[in-house]
């Protein structure tokens, strides 16, 4: 299936060996149709997980930003869907959650209903250089590029473990100062173990008087790069450096021969992150995430999940940095999805 229109990491059973070194108590199955010669034609991975609210759970996929099932019509689609609800009955789970992108309208006239939408913004790289760079924004993007290139900040891409360290330390130290919970370092060891050695993830670095300042890591596959966590040092702003380690790394794709750069998932909410997305002249692409419980007053969840959010950013904002790191742990390991 790595040829689907709609395959990406998060497809393939690499994603499997990356949840399951993780947490140990997730199972894995893989929905599937097959053709008359025995071919898989469509294919639909499921991760059975514990999290609340709710109870048992069937996601495709956690800890996912991008994800489709692998169907080439409606009705393979709903084929899948079928059996997918037909597994959750069978497993006690609360419902079936399904992210998706490129297979988004294929969901529509489907017992799964949107729960929640997330924006996606992708910078297609089939223009010249300089034509690109004049499509940025001026002020959000091109005078603060020029302004940090005086002071010489190095770019450099590294796989040891000790750039994931330092990308770990500027990466949780981002998420607290925005309330917000750190994915465990085992998560990003395991993808430096999987996918680096595949050419698959890239982590870039972005260095000032050789300190490391900011950190990008970047997934790659069949030529889209695709951002996926982002940190940098709030104390050398006046260098803009999530703006200059992005600028980076798509000249960095573009000389792979990418064809487009996707610059993660956002919170249709988050209109600061959403306005620096759209600085960068992209294209705007909405990933909603489709849900299917028998028990309709499984909607609680919904607001509920609301005011836990709120909650938890100022949990997250205030806990003491000793406590930080635990507690994201603990919310990751509750609330996967």
């Amino acid at each position: 299936m790595e040829k689907h229109a709609f395959s990406w990491l998060t497809s393939f059973s690499s994603w499997s060996a990356l949840l399951t070194s993780l947490y140990k108590d997730i199972k894995a199955y893989r929905l599937a149709i097959i053709g008359e010669k025995e071919e898989i034609i469509a294919g639909l991975p499921l991760y059975l997980v514990r999290s609340l609210p709710g109870g048992k759970k069937l996601i495709g996929a956690p800890l996912a930003t991008f994800f489709d099932p692998l169907a080439r019509t409606q009705e393979e689609l709903c084929l899948l869907l079928n059996a997918a609800v037909k597994l959750k009955d069978r497993t006690g789970s609360s419902l079936v959650k399904i992210k998706a992108f490129k297979s988004k309208e294929m969901f529509s006239g489907t017992d799964f209903g949107q729960e929640k939408l997330f924006l996606t913004h992708l910078l297609p790289l089939t223009k010249s250089l300089p034509t690109l760079w004049e499509s940025f924004d001026k002020n959000g993007i091109r005078q603060k590029v020029k302004k940090a290139e005086r002071y010489h900040p190095e770019f450099s891409e590294a796989s040891n473990l000790a750039a994931f360290g330092s990308f770990y330390r500027l990466y949780a130290l981002t998420r607290r100062r925005l309330g917000l919970p750190a994915l465990p370092f085992s998560f990003f060891r395991a993808v430096r173990d999987i996918y680096v050695p595949e050419n698959k993830a890239h982590l870039f670095l972005l260095s000032f008087k050789q300190k490391p300042i900011a950190g990008l890591l970047v997934f790659s596959y069949k030529g889209r790069w695709s951002a996926e966590a982002l940190g940098w040092d709030i104390n050398y702003k006046f260098l803009s450096p999530s703006v200059v380690i992005y600028w980076e790394a798509i000249k960095t794709a573009i000389g792979a021969g990418a064809s487009v750069f996707d610059f993660g998932r956002t919170s249709a909410e988050n209109k600061g992150l959403l306005t620096f997305k759209r600085h960068w002249g992209t294209e705007e692409r909405q990933l909603p995430i489709f849900i299917f419980s028998s028990d309709r007053s499984e909607n609680f969840s919904l607001p509920l999940r609301a005011r836990l959010e709120g909650i938890a950013h100022n949990i997250f904002s205030l806990a003491p940095s000793s406590a930080y790191l635990t507690l994201s742990k603990i919310f990751y390991r509750i609330f996967i999805e």
